[in-house]
């Protein structure tokens, strides 16, 4: 057995836009365990005035069920929770109200943007991850950046920008299925270059 931990999963069914069943739940704590995986933090998207808005006590109760799941069949996960926080000007509002998830029992957050190329320019400001990170820091908080390989269109881009992230405190996730090249070459590409 690896002994692995997922810290990025959307294990938790009728949360987010992960999974919408138990038995999806099922067969991917299933899988999870099968490939080595020993423990996971269900980290739901929260969107602050947007799409998803989940209080802790609904991500707690949510996590339980699940926990009760993985008993009921025999899997022998350990399960905790979190959140993943998406950075947005209404998110510097709620980040200052302290209206986020960090993961069970830590100070650490996990947090993501628009992909920068995806949306129109007014959702791309990069000064709000900038202003995201010193905000939570300055509540001490450890701030987690989920998925960077997917906000970049080259690997030059994606080391430079990464890096002013790091330089400001924060710290970088990338995705197993970047680094097994099962996304898109770009970022595999990326996901690469950024462990390096």
């Amino acid at each position: 057995m690896n002994n692995l931990i997922d810290i990025h999963n959307h294990t938790l069914w009728d949360m987010d836009d992960g999974l919408t069943s138990k038995e999806d739940a099922l067969k991917q704590l299933t899988m999870a365990y099968e490939s080595g995986i020993t423990q996971i933090a269900v980290t739901p998207h929260i969107q602050p005035h947007g799409r998803f808005v989940f209080s802790e006590s609904e991500i707690v109760e949510a996590t339980r069920m699940l926990k009760q799941l993985a008993k009921d069949h025999e899997i022998p996960m350990g399960i905790s929770y979190g959140s993943e926080f998406m950075i947005t000007p209404k998110a510097l509002q709620a980040i200052e109200a302290q209206e986020y998830v960090c993961y069970q029992d830590t100070d650490w957050l996990l947090i993501e943007q628009r992909f920068s190329k995806r949306n129109p320019p007014s959702d791309q400001d990069p000064r709000w991850m900038l202003d995201a990170i010193d905000l939570l820091l300055l509540q001490n908080k450890r701030v987690l950046i989920a998925h960077v390989e997917r906000y970049f269109d080259s690997v030059s881009e994606a080391l430079d920008v990464c890096a002013s992230w790091i330089k400001r405190g924060a710290h970088l996730q990338v995705n197993r299925t970047s680094l097994m090249m099962l996304e898109s070459k770009m970022r595999g590409n990326i996901a690469k270059q950024l462990i390096k």
